[in-house]
């Protein structure tokens, strides 16, 4: 029977149970970004090595107070103690008993390191476990990806550029980012704020040296003419190294606060059961403390600075600008912003993930990325200690086909009457809209303006008399 710890990115709680010989395993499972995608229902799996194999390992809810696992975006780790070596790990399979109001589940992968050796092994899924997405499945059997040393650059690159997008592309991660992620959302909105200010500023120079107005193309409402597109470019390329600035300001403060608030503990491994709690030294707790904020001071001033600058001076050009050249200052603010989100960002995250990609793989070891942190680290007592014995915990058995089928076509159910309510209920806020703008006003202004294009209008049939100015 194995014992089971389980953390969030954070320290670890035991499940205590007695045997001789300890071998143990940090198990870390990544929740995918899509919507909905975490999970109430317990989550139960088997690793298969190549000396011996794990019992059925359950986890839910229930373990913990004030935490949820598998939430959307999460890596959640556990440690799992053995009483023997499993060996070189084969498969593992992964499953739950679609429990809870929302049992669907998206996983992304599986991390297991061997605490022993330090050596990973890596079970890439990137499927739904969910009766009613994907294929319809919610057991899983997953094969080794690959393990330390023999990650292909192609592996490799195919997680960075996965993750780049939801997290190195500034303008998408706004709204696509990890929540588990201590890189913000109000600092990243921050940043594409003054980066558009900042791209202001130096349009409104570039169209100032030359004060006079190009032939434009019409295209549809806009006009655009060779000299907005050069002028957009430029503008983008001088701002962008002040935008990296900004923003590797903020990741920076970022690291900083995980990496104080992962070494307020550590996990003794010599101890079954037990909790070590080792803080750091209170000369080394504050440097970081420190430098954390003054980076997080830096960026927002820096910010605050370029929002301020850029708008004062873009208010001072346009009173020297007519219509024209105004409108052609806008378009090549237009042509800056599409070109950062569609050029320069995505070769950001390419170069990026292609470097990152070749030196990891070149050195033949990739370490378990630990840029995320749990969404409910802030709500964990790190004094606190949870212990049971894994029989305390709830079981998690595999549905029959019938007790599937039933939860499928009640899921089914569940889904069409939501989408029924929802069209329904847009359909009543678009009458009552209608039924506002129609008949919100009657008043005798709106009488007369129809009278009086109504009286304009000439309906065959009708005869129409002009006598000394009247209509008959």
């Amino acid at each position: 029977m194995p014992l089971i710890a389980f953390r969030q990115l954070g320290p670890p709680v035991s499940l205590k149970y007695e045997v001789t010989s300890l071998h143990q395993y940090e198990v870390a499972i990544e929740t995918g970004l899509w919507r909905n995608s975490g999970t109430s229902a317990t989550v139960a799996f088997k690793v298969q090595g190549s000396n011996a194999g794990t019992g059925k390992i359950v986890i839910d809810n229930t373990m913990a107070v004030d935490r949820l696992f598998f939430s959307r975006g999460s890596v959640d780790k556990f440690i799992v103690t053995l009483p023997r070596w499993l060996g070189s790990l084969q498969y593992m399979r992964v499953w739950h008993d679609n429990s809870g109001p929302s049992p669907s589940w998206f996983l992304k992968r599986i991390v297991v390191r061997d605490l022993s050796n330090d050596h990973e092994y890596v079970f890439n899924c990137g499927q739904w476990l969910s009766l009613i997405d994907g294929d319809g499945r919610i057991e899983r059997t997953l094969v080794v990806s690959y393990t330390n040393g023999t990650a292909t650059f192609s592996d490799l690159l195919q997680i960075r550029l996965a993750d780049g997008i939801t997290d190195n592309h500034l303008w998408i991660s706004v709204v696509a980012k990890s929540p588990v992620n201590h890189f913000t959302r109000v600092q990243r909105t921050t940043c594409c704020l003054s980066f558009l200010f900042a791209v202001m500023i130096t349009n409104a120079m570039f169209y100032n040296l030359s004060a006079k107005v190009d032939e434009t193309i019409q295209l549809g409402p806009l006009r655009f003419s060779w000299r907005q597109v050069v002028v957009g470019v430029q503008s983008c390329l001088i701002v962008v190294p002040i935008n990296l600035l900004i923003v590797q300001l903020f990741r920076k403060s970022a690291q900083w606060k995980e990496q104080t608030e992962d070494s307020n503990c550590e996990y003794d491994n010599r101890s079954l059961g037990k909790l070590s709690y080792t803080k750091l030294p209170a000369s080394k707790k504050t440097s970081i403390l420190v430098l954390e904020r003054l980076c997080l001071v830096i960026a927002y001033f820096l910010c605050f600075v370029v929002v301020i600058v850029a708008g004062t001076f873009t208010i001072f050009y346009s009173m020297f600008w007519g219509k024209e050249l105004s409108n052609q200052w806008l378009a090549s603010m237009l042509v800056s912003f599409v070109q950062d989100i569609f050029v320069m960002q995505p070769i950001k995250i390419v170069l990026l993930a292609v470097l990152v990609s070749y030196l990891v793989s070149k050195h033949g070891r990739r370490k378990w990325k630990r840029n995320h942190v749990s969404p409910t680290q802030s709500q964990i007592q790190l004094g606190k200690e949870f212990a049971a014995s894994e029989t305390d915990s709830k079981d998690c058995i595999f549905l029959s086909d019938d007790e599937k089928n039933k939860a499928r076509n009640l899921a089914k159910k569940e889904k069409v009457f939501s989408s029924s309510a929802k069209e329904i209920l847009l359909y009543i806020v678009f009458l009552s809209l209608i039924c506002i703008v129609c008949y919100g006003d009657g008043s005798e202004h709106r009488f007369q303006m129809t009278k009086s294009v109504t009286d304009r209008i000439q309906v065959p049939g009708k005869v129409i008399i002009n006598i000394q100015g009247f209509n008959c």
